[in-house]
């Protein structure tokens, strides 16, 4: 399928931010190891989501999904239920979260994939392996087991990780009734809302500590955990982001329901400087718009781990520094997704040049770089939202091939931005 994207229009209008699909992938799998039944809303309707829900239900069969996003998590696992499962392994991430139930159930799981989609999953497949939950059969299959030795406590150092690893790290230490250890952990508002969650449920986490210079939480539990998630997944700021940014290149005006503002407040201070206005409206509603600034000749934007940032939240804010034509110094992770973003963008004429340093991927541009982005690809789902609103702020048409994967990881996305004044259609 491919979208044609005609940019540059104004969009303006009001739009709900949908639950994020990780935040619901967590709360789920943490659901199917407490005792009581819990109730989970504004659960996403995404593939990777999807996937995951059918993988469990095929086991915990009580387990409900209504149409208005409610899940109704049963724990108990019928007396004909398989001792093993296959599940398929695809790009998506979403599937590993079905494996701490699995596992505290004493469930084999057979992980079918390839060389190549292990390999893009490699940090979880090494966290499975820091666990001992992993026995390789060939390359095109790994046995999932519980361990025979259970440590009392894992120690991980999250420096160079992040993302579901940091969710499935502390999944798996109580599906093993174990305790963890995480220094550096992420400091983005899902996994800090995920840890409020955790307390919810008598869980003891202490968060916060300083060792070495670095932030330390520490996870643990006293046997099976007691009680229940009930619990409205947190709304998905990748969206969040996007549409701010969006607001702010087309000199639009959005108002963005449904999200926590104070989640939101690290990425509204950095922004604050290039031109947004941002006005909360009313509890969970934030307006979005643009007023005239004038940029200094270099735009600094540092993404290094710092409280409350998310990283995609930066690919989005390269997109949009292009669309204004500024010259800009910037410092992301280092990662091969920044690295096929950056590659892309200069292939479209945005002059970038860019230098790995260690972790960190040092960028510098020209000032008035032209893009010309006619077409583009869609393949990482990473870089769905970020070539997305590029094509929404170019000037002229682009042409996004492979546009079900929008469908697919952000349903509705593209009816929403319709309804906002967005021209588009399908090729």
């Amino acid at each position: 399928m491919k979208y044609i994207v005609a940019g540059q229009n104004k969009i303006a209008g009001k739009v709900a931010v949908s639950g994020s699909p990780l935040g619901a992938s967590a709360l789920v799998s943490l659901a199917l190891l407490l005792n009581d039944n819990s109730k989970i809303e504004n659960a996403p309707s995404s593939f990777g989501f999807d996937q995951l829900f059918n993988i469990l239900v095929s086991v915990f069969s009580k387990t409900t999904r209504s149409q208005d996003g409610i899940l109704l998590v049963d724990p108990s696992v019928a007396s004909t239920s398989p001792k093993r499962i296959k599940i398929a392994v695809d790009i998506d991430n979403e599937v590993f979260f079905a494996l701490p139930a699995f596992i505290f159930k004493n469930i084999e799981v057979i992980l079918d994939g390839s060389s190549k989609i292990f390999n893009k999953h490699k940090n979880i497949l090494d966290l499975l392996k820091i666990f001992g939950l992993v026995k390789e059969t060939n390359s095109k299959n790994l046995l999932v087991i519980r361990p025979a030795i259970i440590k009392e406590s894992y120690y991980l150092d999250f420096r160079n990780r992040g993302g579901p690893e940091a969710f499935l790290a502390i999944l798996f230490a109580i599906s093993l009734d174990a305790k963890i250890i995480m220094v550096n952990y992420p400091q983005d508002p899902l996994f800090k809302w995920f840890l409020g969650v955790l307390v919810d449920c008598n869980l003891n986490v202490d968060a916060g500590v300083r060792t070495n210079e670095s932030d330390t939480v520490c996870v643990s539990t006293a046997g099976l955990p007691t009680g229940r998630v009930e619990k409205k997944v947190s709304f998905n700021d990748n969206l969040a982001a996007f549409y701010t940014f969006l607001a702010m290149g087309t000199q639009g005006d959005i108002t963005l329901s449904q999200v926590n503002s104070q989640d939101l407040m690290p990425f509204c201070a950095k922004i604050l400087s290039w031109g947004a206005q941002i006005d909360s409206l009313s509890k969970g509603e934030l307006r979005v718009y643009m007023q005239p600034v004038k940029y200094e000749d270099t735009v600094s934007f540092e993404v290094k781990p710092y409280p409350g940032f998310v990283e995609s939240w930066s690919y989005l804010a390269l997109v949009f520094l292009l669309s204004r034509q500024i010259a800009m110094s910037l410092i992301f992770p280092n990662s091969s997704v920044i690295q096929v973003l950056l590659k892309e963008l200069n292939r479209m004429g945005a002059n970038l040049d860019f230098k790995v340093l260690g972790n960190f991927v040092s960028v510098t541009s020209v000032k008035k770089s032209a893009l010309l982005a006619q077409k583009i690809i869609l393949d990482e789902r990473e870089l769905l939202l970020p070539y997305l609103l590029l094509s929404l702020l170019n000037k002229g048409k682009t042409v996004l091939i492979g546009g079900e994967l929008i469908d697919s990881y952000y349903p509705g996305l593209i009816d929403n931005l319709k309804m906002l004044g967005a021209n588009i259609s399908v090729g």
